[in-house]
């Protein structure tokens, strides 16, 4: 006869079999097992009469006693399999509870789920797979953006965010920055292309071969032979800065071409638009090798697509 015993029902066992062969006196025995001296001479003597499975729980095998029936199982699985499958067991719990007045634990209901494969315990799951990212193998390829908020200046000024910009490939600080905000808007000014550009009398100023004229007023006349920030985000959008004032300004651009458009509103000039049109397709000018590329920008830019 095969018999199931824990390990506390196992070192009862050893404690048994020493007061039996006089290894061992009661009272040392109550002492060992923390229980009584009457508890000691009942296990003694079921012991003596049944051997050592009267010392296995005589619980073991059968249900509990506050187990639930089993038709609420199958309900309440039915109704997890038919709306709450892919939901975890706590989620599931407050659903059950909200919609359908069921109070079945969150333990129990876990338990019901690994049983019926709509759950998988930590233990049994499989470990997660992270992808080893390897450095970019040139400069510019990623830059990573991330900021720190905390009192860089201790007591002498409020407490701002340091936003520093890291090439990847060489772990060089591109860019930072102290700001009293998150640092979003400050992405357009550090990618943008930046030249400086000296204002003439007439308050006009020469950038990748289109002229920008600013509009006269008490701001921009005295400027005049003044240096000016051109400022060409990646957008398509172009600012002209003095001092981290936005200017006001017209252009005219020196390589306007004709476009479709212009040809059908002129029907009389029409043949002679297109030949413009076409003439000026085989001319090889275009913008400025030194500023940025304009091709993902295309009919946004004020440029166009040189």
């Amino acid at each position: 006869m095969v018999v199931s015993m824990s390990e506390r029902e196992f070192s009862r066992l050893r404690v048994l079999m020493d007061i039996d062969s006089g290894r061992l006196r009661i009272g040392d025995a109550a002492q060992l097992l923390n229980i009584s001296l009457r508890q000691v001479l009942r296990l003694r003597r079921d012991f003596r009469a049944h051997g050592a499975a009267s010392l296995a729980s005589k619980r073991r095998g059968r249900p509990r006693n506050n187990k639930l029936p089993a038709a609420v199982r199958e309900l309440t699985m039915a109704i997890v399999k038919e709306r709450y499958a892919d939901f975890g067991p706590t989620l599931a719990v407050e659903k059950l509870r909200e919609n359908h007045a069921c109070l079945v634990s969150r333990e129990t209901l876990r338990k019901w789920m690994i049983e019926d494969g709509l759950w998988i315990d930590r233990k049994h799951r499989l470990p997660p797979v992270h992808q080893p990212r390897h450095r970019r193998e040139r400069v510019g390829e990623l830059v990573q953006i991330d900021g720190s908020r905390h009192y860089w200046f201790e007591n002498r000024g409020p407490e701002v965010t340091l936003i520093v910009y890291i090439d990847d490939a060489t772990s060089r600080i591109q860019h930072a920055a102290h700001r009293p905000h998150d640092g979003r808007q400050l992405l357009g000014d550090v990618f943008a292309w930046k030249e400086e550009r000296t204002l003439t009398h007439n308050l006009t100023v020469h950038y990748d071969k289109v002229l920008f004229m600013l509009e006269p007023n008490e701001i921009t006349r005295p400027l005049a032979r003044q240096r000016l920030m051109i400022v060409d985000y990646p957008d398509g959008r172009i600012a002209i800065r003095h001092k981290g004032l936005d200017l006001p300004y017209r252009t005219f651009d020196k390589l306007q071409k004709i476009n479709q458009a212009a040809i059908v509103e002129n029907k009389r000039l029409g043949e002679v638009l297109a030949y413009i049109a076409a003439r000026q397709e085989t001319q090889t000018e275009g913008r400025s090798k030194k500023a940025p590329r304009r091709r993902g920008q295309a009919e946004r830019h004020m440029f166009k697509v040189s």
